[in-house]
């Protein structure tokens, strides 16, 4: 049995309420222990805890953490959006498993993992995620989604991450989404497709969020419990997915009809949020980024944001995820920013497949945002 968790952000009604308390705190973060390879199977508990200083909350672990009050006045719709998709592109009436494979990604006693067509049959290309339900779950689902430029990576980078969330007993999808083919990327990858490639990727990450939707009752979990987390040029899709909920720009044949692909809350790392884009006329072509800025966009927010970033990263500066927090706070919404001073790009380890000190340190952080937000316990035995 769950416990009465508060209303997700998008289940909240259409009132909004006045500015809540602001706060900025300065912490000095000491990690000590031994570095984490894998996240796998990992219990926080016997890691060495991170001395704080300052004012922030407990667990917060952070530089910096900026909070607000969360807009939920333009409140969207759980019927979705009006757009131009196809009727060809129907909620399918069938369950989860008929069209699910055994996958060998991330598990553990009684852990149950399919690989999943997440895209709608009439998609321009089928996309592909590991779909993972833990036992005794949580009614909260995340969908994972990779980093690399828009050009490379994949969904196996994050296994030791959506392993960490499955023991926590969250319900998980990390996605593989279309990558921008370029002489550039040390990649060749079958989701590389010539460019240009917008808006494809974005409403790849959207057609996840609403399989979950779609899915959600076979699942057990709770539809407007839907969480983004990305990482990189996947943190630059979550903030654009959490800005352009149900945004008819993005319709089409890409997406299921009728469901919202508005997330409840993203997590986004190290990520870059004004639609700006490493290769930037080949990844839009001819097409405007405006579409892409969610900066510019922070008052249409879905849900709560939990950014972290490096202080010392040398690819994507934090000024990036600092202009964010600051946007999203300016629109009275609701965001925490995490910035460990020492720490460059991918500190978390996941390009390499695992997760390092730090980037356990970061999931414990998440864990309690998440709780906070989404609240809940594990189903009894």
């Amino acid at each position: 049995m769950f416990c009465d968790p508060p209303l997700s952000p998008r289940a909240r009604g259409r009132t909004r309420p006045g500015p809540g308390r602001r706060w900025i705190a300065t912490l000095a973060l000491l990690l000590v222990g031994a570095l984490v390879a894998s996240g796998c199977g990992s219990n926080p508990a016997e890691q060495s805890t991170p001395v704080q200083q300052g004012g922030a909350a407990p667990g917060a672990g952070a530089a910096r953490e900026v909070a607000a009050t969360l807009p939920v006045g333009d409140g969207l719709d759980s019927t979705g959006p009006t757009t131009d998709g196809p009727a060809t592109n129907p909620v399918p009436t069938n369950t989860v498993p008929t069209n699910a494979v055994p996958s060998p990604g991330p598990g553990g006693p009684d852990v149950s993992c399919s690989t999943v067509a997440y895209t709608p049959v009439f998609a321009s290309a089928p996309r592909f995620g590991d779909l993972c339900v833990p036992p005794r779950q949580r009614d909260v689902a995340i969908v994972l989604v990779h980093g690399g430029g828009g050009t490379g990576g994949e969904r196996s980078h994050l296994e030791p991450w959506q392993q960490r969330y499955l023991d926590a007993g969250y319900v998980t999808l990390n996605i593989d989404y279309t990558l921008l083919a370029h002489e550039s990327a040390d990649y060749s990858g079958t989701d590389a497709i010539a460019g240009p490639v917008f808006p494809v990727p974005e409403q790849n990450v959207k057609a996840a969020i609403q399989y979950l939707r779609i899915f959600a009752a076979d699942l057990e979990i709770d539809p407007d419990r839907i969480v983004v987390a990305g990482w990189s040029a996947g943190a630059r899709l979550a903030g654009i997915v959490a800005t352009t909920g149900d945004d008819p720009f993005y319709g089409g044949g890409e997406l299921w009809a009728g469901v919202s692909d508005a997330p409840d809350g993203i997590i986004a790392y190290y990520g870059y949020y004004t639609g700006w884009n490493f290769l930037n006329e080949d990844y839009y072509g001819a097409a405007s980024s405006a579409p892409a800025d969610a900066v510019a966009a922070a008052e249409d927010l879905s849900g709560p944001t939990l950014l972290f970033h490096g202080g010392t990263d040398g690819l994507v500066a934090p000024e990036r995820s600092e202009e964010f927090a600051a946007a999203i706070e300016a629109a009275d919404g609701e965001v925490e920013l995490v910035i460990y001073p020492e720490e460059n790009h991918a500190f978390d380890g996941h390009l390499d497949n695992l997760l390092t000190e730090t980037g356990a340190h970061s999931a414990e952080v998440t864990l309690g945002w998440l709780q906070r937000w989404f609240g809940g316990t594990r189903a009894a035995e």
